[in-house]
């Protein structure tokens, strides 16, 4: 299942990181990850341990998505000659 996604990530991942920027990029993906798991975690999918959802996890969520506007707001504007 995972490989059958890995052409599709890297195809997405040319296209969107020439348009976007590598770093907000990246960031969009670890910060999607992040509020995955912690969703997994506060559900107990895949037979994972149910964890509660903690302000000190939502607040690290919110600071990486915070993080990426702060990325995509610093690049505006910006060019390379």
């Amino acid at each position: 299942m995972v490989l059958n996604t890995l052409p599709l990530f890297l195809a997405g991942a040319i296209v969107l990181a020439s348009r976007l920027d590598v770093a907000l990029f990246f960031t969009g993906v670890v910060s999607g990850q992040i509020l995955i798991s912690l969703r997994i975690d506060r559900f107990g999918w895949f037979e994972i341990p149910m964890r509660s959802l903690t302000f000190e996890r939502m607040l690290g969520a919110v600071l990486m998505i915070g993080g990426g506007l702060l990325i995509q707001r610093g690049s505006e504007g910006e060019g390379v000659p």
